[in-house]
């Protein structure tokens, strides 16, 4: 694999610019048996008017509107390159935590396109989220992931990340391992 250059990779609010690289990361997520980066119903993503919807959607989660019985309000964020606009990752920041969030999901998550896994987005993603969250408030960054997800535990370590314990999760109807992080802001 080639050296990968950060120069015009940076971390956005979403943004319409991106749909067809947004919708394609989507299927190469989909397609991979991986994570979908919209996490909302499809309806939002099928073309430009829902799309909109979409980022509105986004925006007023921010601000805790529309948010389901129990759903902390958050700040959502792309990665990407502005020289090719490219949608290269998602983020969202947790204002704040439930129990349940601190022991499954934290106050950062993030994903990478799995096309441009291994080549150090995820690192530099959440090196350019943790100033955010302090920007948020958060002192403590809270990030959980699952035991055997080796590369987004080396990429929560490169940033800082000092593990702070361990829980488990039967959501999926498998019990898995998840190790909690936490970094200092």
């Amino acid at each position: 694999m080639g050296s990968v250059s950060f120069s015009g990779v940076r971390l956005i609010e979403p943004d319409a610019g991106y749909l067809a690289s947004f919708l394609e990361a989507e299927r190469e997520s989909r397609d991979a048996g991986v994570y979908e980066f919209s996490q909302l119903p499809k309806k939002y993503v099928k073309n430009e008017i829902n799309f909109a919807k979409y980022l509105r959607r986004l925006h007023n989660c921010r601000y805790g509107k529309g948010l389901k019985r129990g759903a902390v309000p958050y700040t959502s964020f792309w990665l990407t390159d502005e020289t090719t606009a490219t949608f290269i990752g998602q983020a969202n920041i947790r204002h704040y935590l439930t129990e349940d969030l601190a022991t499954f999901g934290g106050h950062i998550g993030y994903a990478i396109r799995p096309g441009m896994w291994g080549r150090g987005y995820g690192t530099l993603q959440l090196s350019l989220l943790l100033p955010e969250a302090k920007r948020l408030g958060i002192r403590i960054a809270r990030l959980t992931c699952y035991a055997d997800n080796i590369p987004s535990a080396r990429v929560i370590e490169k940033n800082g990340g000092v593990r702070a314990g361990e829980s488990y999760n039967d959501r999926t109807g498998v019990t898995r391992k998840i190790l909690l992080y936490d970094i200092k802001l």
